[in-house]
């Protein structure tokens, strides 16, 4: 199922989602619950949509590595991967963040290790050394523009600037800051 798909069934009320660390999709009032963080859902994301090499190649460098936790990986994991493409056959690393395309992951580490991971449906600008894009992702903090009213699945828009410091996230949301992070990107490939 793509994104657009889960998320139009989320907004017409045929799907329920509530961001959770659960990372299981139950029954409630006759409907799918889908309760997931942000790592949980790309994973599926990945693993519903065919990408099943790609997300076993990572669960199987993390394992051969000792880094994996719970059968999947986490926003600070990609660090990991991303600095080894030559291990990776089923995944394309874009080194440059400009290089992103609607459908990649877009991973955000944060300095003290956590971190977001969400994926892009679409650019929606691009000017100097802004991006603007339209994301989807399970979050209990909701973006500008956010198709959610509560926690869970949907979509918003986010902002990265490229400047001399680094890379500035900015979330959007008047409860965060923008914050310089570390920035990943990646599509899985069949």
């Amino acid at each position: 199922m793509k994104h657009d798909e889960i998320v139009n069934k989320i907004l017409s009320g045929d799907i329920l989602s509530e961001y959770n660390h659960a990372n299981i999709i139950t029954r409630k009032d006759n409907r799918d619950f889908m309760q997931f963080d942000c790592s949980g859902f790309v994973a599926w994301y990945i693993g519903t949509n065919g990408y099943l090499r790609a997300l076993a190649e990572i669960r199987g460098y993390l394992r051969a590595t000792d880094f994996l936790k719970i059968n999947r990986f986490y926003c600070q994991d990609f660090e990991r991967i991303y600095n080894h493409p030559e291990n990776l056959r089923y995944w394309k690393i874009h080194k440059n963040i400009f290089d992103m395309h609607p459908d990649d992951i877009l991973i955000i580490v944060y300095g003290d290790g956590n971190g977001h991971m969400m994926i892009v449906d679409k650019i929606i600008s691009r000017s100097g050394n802004d991006i603007e894009l339209r994301i989807v992702d399970s979050t209990r903090l909701l973006h500008k523009n956010d198709t959610r009213s509560q926690s869970g699945i949907g979509y918003g828009d986010i902002k990265i600037t490229f400047d001399n410091n680094g890379i500035l996230y900015d979330p959007q949301n008047p409860q965060r800051t923008p914050t310089y992070v570390n920035a990943y990107i990646a599509r899985p490939i069949k």
